[in-house]
């Protein structure tokens, strides 16, 4: 069976080896954090890529233009936040080792192949 890749854009600790070994242990391969030069070459080059999430501190400009390199490519994307970071009233999706967490993303993930909306 193929492990599902994660294409992770933004800070470099966006996330610990600790929450890394968590997603893995439930069979989801975290690739990165890569900042978005890096990232939009992976996207281009690695073509074996299953979803993204995107650090919610990354600029707007590169926001836009990875939601629009995304969708025509029908890639699944969420945009997440440090685990405990209080982003807003409207926090995002959490970079966590809870197994609730983590299913949580994948599910959402899930949801935009069956529904073709992205968010």
């Amino acid at each position: 069976m193929s492990r599902y890749r994660l294409l992770v854009i933004g800070r470099k600790n966006l996330f610990t080896s600790f929450i890394k070994d968590a997603w893995e242990k439930e069979g989801l391969d975290l690739l990165g954090p890569s900042d978005f030069t890096q990232a939009m070459e992976a996207l281009k080059v690695l073509g074996t890529i299953d979803s993204v999430l995107i650090d919610v501190t990354e600029s707007a400009e590169h926001m836009v233009e990875l939601v629009e390199y995304l969708e025509p490519l029908c890639i699944p994307f969420l945009f997440v936040a440090r685990e405990a970071e209080h982003v807003s009233d409207y926090s995002p999706y959490e970079m966590s080792a809870k197994k609730d967490d983590i299913d949580t993303i994948f599910l959402a993930l899930m949801r935009q192949c069956d529904t073709a909306t992205r968010h």
